[in-house]
């Protein structure tokens, strides 16, 4: 049984703890939190028997494994103590803010025989693996645009660390959920890329990727300030891949001459990518074999270069 903690207990812990009740072979131990007392309840409410500092934490030989999902500009310290200090890490999307960041972890975590994993969780919910399955089977035939967008107001004040620190904006926050599905589905290699951002405040609200390859072009869309279709839709010869949601969909649609639909029920979409770091550590690994060190700064450079005002 992995031991693990959480460190940064706020809002998106809720629905990691969730995930968690899941996940077999690992246990959420401990939170890692400035304010024990703020989260003494919800602790409880989990079954989490120990609230620790950041020290405590690092220094506690009974947690193997840490799950960041403290603010995005902090990631890079929080991961790094944690690696040095032999835990692995699972943090949140995303992972942290430069290529030389993530380039500098997962040598560390190489050299200390650690697993390291971004959670994007759009690359494991079983829907991905549906979508792959038809693109494998060419359902739709040689495919010529694909598209993913995350698109709602967030109304975000403008004092928020998300308005705020290094890593803010619409491209950062969850332009990586498209990027990350895009690059799963279709690779990560283009020939051109094409980028136009709208800011508001010194800070990037929406921003629209268009990457061209030879054969198709893929497009990520993503904004705080306006309602978008938040869909992922493939468009190729013989019809057409639609998934709503698709960073947490239980449903995707294959459309040609007819409409076929795959529908699976889950109570998390965390549990899946949690699942599958759990599972690469008790496999020995470094790295996801699906959320590859590769792709995942393939992500960071976009964001990097085209994300900071």
């Amino acid at each position: 049984m992995l031991k693990m903690a959480v460190w940064g207990p706020g809002n998106i812990s809720h629905r990691i703890m969730e995930g968690m009740k899941h996940v077999e072979n690992a246990k959420v131990k401990a939170f890692c939190t400035r304010n024990p007392e703020k989260v003494r309840e919800y602790a409880e409410a989990y079954g989490v028997e120990k609230l620790l500092s950041e020290e405590e934490m690092l220094k506690d030989k009974e947690i193997e494994a840490v799950y960041v999902s403290t603010p995005q500009h902090i990631h890079y310290d929080c991961i790094k103590k944690c690696l040095l200090n032999g835990k692995h890490v699972i943090s949140e999307k995303p992972i942290v803010i430069t290529t030389e960041q993530l380039r500098e972890l997962h040598k560390l975590a190489d050299e200390k025989g650690l697993m390291l994993m971004e959670a994007q969780k759009c690359l494991f919910v079983p829907v991905f693996n549906k979508i792959s399955e038809w693109l494998r089977e060419e359902r739709i035939g040689r495919v010529h645009l694909a598209e993913a967008d995350f698109a709602r107001v967030h109304n975000i004040p403008l004092e928020s660390w998300h308005m705020q620190a290094d890593g803010k904006g619409a491209l950062y926050d969850i332009g990586c959920y498209c990027l990350s599905e895009l690059f799963g589905l279709f690779g990560y290699d283009y020939d051109e890329i094409l980028v136009n951002n709208v800011s508001y405040h010194e800070v990037i609200m929406s921003s629209a990727v268009m990457m061209k390859k030879k054969e198709m072009t893929m497009i990520a869309t993503c904004s705080f300030g306006y309602q978008g279709n938040n869909d992922l839709r493939i468009y190729g010869e013989k019809g057409t891949i639609i998934c709503h949601e698709f960073w947490k969909s239980h449903e995707c649609k294959l459309i040609t001459d007819k409409e076929e639909v795959y529908r699976v029920e889950f109570p998390s979409e965390f549990t899946f990518e949690i699942q599958h770091f759990v599972d690469c550590i008790n496999e020995g690994r470094t790295y996801s074999p699906v959320n590859t060190p590769e792709m995942s700064l393939k992500v960071t450079e976009i964001l990097e270069k085209y994300g900071r005002y």
